[in-house]
């Protein structure tokens, strides 16, 4: 579709049957993605790139079916055909693009060929929309077979584990990280993986299994680019944000203004971590934020607050859970359904969640994540397990001040900055921070020498070099004289048990952009001159 766009005529091909369907469905899926990025590179770095960054180049799609349908269904189990049951089973055991043999009984059961009939045409469905979208900015899309889904059980275990202890083991919840990000590997063809080492501008991802944990090269695919999602199902809200909305233009100093929402107990002692960390940070570096800090006690209050707020990023400090298939927000004794609030509340374009399982990946779609995105918001940071409260303060203050001071600096230098690189350069520098503090707490560096390797990984990324992550490890290495084998042991420790992987931006990001008139005045202006 996104060949077809720009002019391209397919040559006639050859149903895709046999042992050998799949092989070749991945073949065709991977030559068709080099064709669009060979077209894109062929554009090059258009001059307007420097006012409107360029979107994702790559979309990563894997669709999936709603975790809970069989139980879903089970009040209506005696009342069901015998085939559609039958169906749901294949269809969640399917691990192929073609389904495995059927018995001649099965496919016989009332009920079972209108099932697939109609997941046929679903799927049918979402492609066209997902190469609609590929085509509105020349995105070369790779879908993944269902057997990336069956990584659901690995995340499950990872997120109980997390959950279950509150100083779990590093050994073992790297041993249990790496196993989720096996499973993800597993289902990922080597074509497909070179291509996602080729992205230039950002990867787009359409699923429900946590691909943002997919290792590339050492580091997890959310970590190593900077990445977005919308989630597979449910569909009415994948349908909903696949249409790509006009970009939203905002000024480094419009973040200035924020609103913090807080929900704490007056003895809760996380109760001031966000607010310390944002004042601390702010004095330092200089700057003069004007933001809010609300505290609401129920409903009510958190509805009001938002509709008082009229700047361009609110954020949530309180906590979350996500049980019986449903994410809430406990805000005093209520507990919060955000999806029940569309018609109530007024949501900035960014939403920041500094709450745990926001956004959880072994739950049910219905997050608090996907709750603000259904009430209006254009993006959302979410966070995909349990997170520290002083490490999500930090997380949040460092984001606040990249995006006023880091975005200028960028601006003054010609170049804006799309929000999906505001948030993922803070996640890549939140790990930096997370290394250097790890190896001063195994005592492989001096306590007092962690600020000036941070500092050194912080230059790298700012800097915006595609290989920060190997000159890191180059760097730190050479200070503690770590051995490649004693470093992979140490790093892979840290980045299971790593706060940055615990964060995703959910919705479209990218179409936030952070600019001046007087930017956007040059670019164009040098433009019409040629």
């Amino acid at each position: 579709m996104v060949l077809l766009s720009e002019g391209y005529q397919l040559s006639n091909g050859a149903p895709v049957e046999g042992e050998t369907a799949d092989d070749n469905y991945l073949a065709a899926i991977a030559e068709s993605a080099r064709q669009v990025r060979q077209l894109r590179n062929e554009a090059g770095f258009p001059r307007a790139f420097l006012a409107d960054p360029p979107r994702p180049d790559l979309i990563l799609f894997a669709p999936a079916i709603y975790p809970h349908l069989e139980s879903a269904l089970a009040p209506f189990r005696a009342q069901a055909p015998p085939g559609l049951m039958s169906a749901i089973r294949l269809m969640r055991r399917q691990r192929q693009f073609v389904f495995a043999q059927v018995t001649d009984e099965v496919a016989a059961q009332p009920g079972f060929g209108g099932a697939l009939a109609l997941r046929g045409r679903e799927l049918k469905t979402q492609a066209a929309a997902i190469g609609l979208r590929g085509a509105s900015t020349v995105a070369a899309t790779i879908r993944f077979p269902p057997s990336v889904n069956r990584a659901a059980g690995a995340v499950g275990v990872l997120a109980n584990h997390l959950r279950q202890v509150d100083r779990p083991r590093p050994v073992k919840t790297a041993r249990v990280f790496k196993a989720v990000q096996t499973a993800l590997t597993n289902s990922i063809a080597a074509d497909a993986l070179d291509l996602i080492r080729g992205s230039q501008s950002g990867l787009k991802i359409f699923a429900d299994a946590p691909l943002e944990w997919l290792p590339v090269d050492g580091l997890p695919l959310g970590l190593r680019f900077d990445v977005s999602r919308i989630n597979a199902t449910p569909g009415a809200l994948t349908f909903g944000e696949l249409p790509a909305p006009r970009t939203l233009y905002l000024a480094p100093e419009a973040f200035l203004d924020f609103l913090v929402v807080s929900s704490f107990g007056a003895h809760d002692p996380i109760r001031d971590h966000l607010r310390l960390a944002i004042e601390a940070l702010a004095e330092t570096a200089g700057v003069r934020f004007r933001g809010r800090f609300v505290d609401v006690q129920s409903e009510a209050e958190m509805v009001a607050a938002l509709n008082d707020f009229e700047g361009p990023i609110a954020i949530f400090d309180m906590h979350g859970s996500h049980e019986d298939h449903v994410g809430v927000l406990q805000v005093g004794p209520d507990r919060v359904d955000v999806w029940g609030l569309r018609t109530q509340i007024r949501v900035p374009p960014i939403v920041v969640l500094s709450a745990c399982d926001t956004h959880p990946a072994d739950r049910s779609h219905a997050t608090v994540a996907n709750g603000f995105i259904h009430c209006g918001a254009r993006t959302v940071l979410g966070t995909l397990l349990p997170v520290q409260s002083m490490q999500a303060a930090a997380l949040i203050a460092k984001l606040l001040l990249r995006a006023v001071v880091y975005t200028r600096a960028r601006i003054d230098a010609g170049r804006a900055v799309p929000w999906s690189a505001v948030v993922g350069g803070t996640l890549r520098m939140m790990l930096v921070a997370e290394t250097a503090r790890g190896l001063a707490q195994a005592g492989h560096i001096a306590n007092e020498a962690a600020p000036g390797l941070q500092f050194l990984g912080n230059e790298l990324i700012l800097r915006g070099q595609r290989d920060w992550f190997e000159q890191v490890v180059a760097r730190y290495r050479a200070a503690t004289g770590l051995g490649e084998v004693q470093w992979a042991a140490f790093f892979g420790d840290l980045l299971a048990g790593s706060e940055a992987v615990r964060y995703v931006q959910v919705g479209n990001p990218e179409t936030i952009v952070v600019t001046t008139g007087e930017l956007m005045d040059q670019v164009y202006g040098a433009l019409a001159q040629l």
